[in-house]
Parts: C-alpha cells; sequence; structure tokens
C-alpha cells in the first residue's frame, strides 16, 4: 500500500555543529528525531563530510512513493550538519523507519507516528446560590476566546433565557429565578466545543 507524503526541501545548517565535533563510535548518535504535531525533523550530524542518502519506509520496509516516484529520497553533499523536516500529516498512524546511508554506513532510526487528536476546549465554571434567595452566581473561564452561551431551561426542558457572552479570560454573571417558573431549572453553559449542564434548585 503507498501513501502520499508531503515534504519540505529545506536544508537548515546547525553552524554550531560544524567546527570539528568530536566523532562518536556510536553511528546512531550522529541521528536525532524531534517530534512537533505533524512535523517530524531529522538532525543530522555528517562528520566526517560525505553524501547522505535519507529514505523512509513503512514497518512493512517499502519506501513511501507516489505515482512511481520515491519522494522521500533525499541525497544531501557536504554538509557538517543539517536539519530536514517531514511533514507526516497525510500519513497513517503507526511506525516509519528513517534510513540514512552515509560513507560510514547505514543508520536506522524508528519514529512512531500518531495524529494529532484536537482537544476540546476546555471550559471551568462554578455555580452556587447567594444564600437562599434564587440568585445564582456562575464564573467561567474559558481556554479559547469564543462566545460563552448561556441557556437557563425550565422543568419542561424550555429554554426561558438565554445570555451570550463576548468571551476574553472570564467572568461572572448573577442570575435571579426569584420570579421563574416551572423550577427546578437547568443552566446550561457552552464555549461552542464544551458544553456543562448544572441543576438549580
Amino acid at each position: 500500500m503507498y501513501y502520499m507524503l508531503a515534504i519540505t526541501f529545506s536544508l537548515v545548517t546547525l553552524d554550531g555543529m560544524g567546527n570539528n565535533p568530536k566523532k562518536d563510535t556510536d553511528s546512531n548518535a550522529k541521528v536525532a528525531v524531534l517530534k512537533q504535531k505533524s512535523m517530524i525533523k531529522l538532525i543530522y550530524l555528517n562528520e566526517p563530510q560525505s553524501k547522505v542518502k535519507i529514505s523512509i519506509l513503512d514497518e512493512n520496509g517499502h519506501k513511501l512513493t507516489m505515482k512511481g516516484t520515491k519522494l522521500t529520497t533525499r541525497v544531501v553533499r557536504n554538509i557538517d550538519a543539517f536539519i530536514q523536516p517531514y511533514n507526516f500529516s497525510g500519513l497513517e498512524d503507526g511506525k516509519y523507519i528513517f534510513e540514512i546511508v552515509d560513507d560510514q554506513g547505514t543508520i536506522i532510526q524508528e519514529v512512531d507516528y500518531k495524529r494529532m487528536i484536537p482537544q476540546k476546549a476546555a471550559i471551568l465554571t462554578s455555580v452556587y446560590e447567594i444564600g437562599e434567595s434564587e440568585r445564582f452566581k456562575l464564573s467561567v473561564t474559558s481556554e479559547n476566546d469564543r462566545p460563552i452561551n448561556v441557556e437557563i431551561l425550565n422543568r419542561f426542558n424550555r429554554l426561558i433565557y438565554e445570555d451570550n457572552i463576548s468571551m476574553t479570560n472570564s467572568f461572572g454573571r448573577v442570575y435571579n429565578l426569584s420570579k421563574a417558573f416551572h423550577g427546578p431549572f437547568t443552566l446550561r453553559v457552552s464555549n461552542g466545543e464544551t458544553t456543562k449542564h448544572f441543576p438549580l434548585k
């Protein structure tokens, strides 16, 4: 099975790494992989300088291809060190293998890739009655800056009041239900991603 891999071929020279770095006897010390969401960055120390061939394979050892072209194969020549970013956003979750071939031999670096699942923005709320006045204090803090929608429903689940607050960081409101009918009531608070319900007695 073949996958599409979008790659940005921009090589960044690491100036501080090119000043005669110490040779490490472990070839894998020449390679590091950084994962930032769907972006995978391959960091390579090319000492001594040589031609470097980089390929990416799936867990079955097949090079990733598209329309017969091996997009993931890259040859780098005579650079002390570089960072090569790869965009994995078009790939399925799973294990992928960087195969780096230089004059010293072949280095294998495995990567476990998992797509980022967007998390719903949290909404922190507290509701309490002020004394026994049937006046309720609502305090809200949200992780996003979307407007907050506040609804009050009666015991028949019918909307009796609605409030929309332009959100910056946090706010507090007092709702007076002393003259409302058909209780008990339910307070519903939503930031567009997360909704919370609070019974008001």
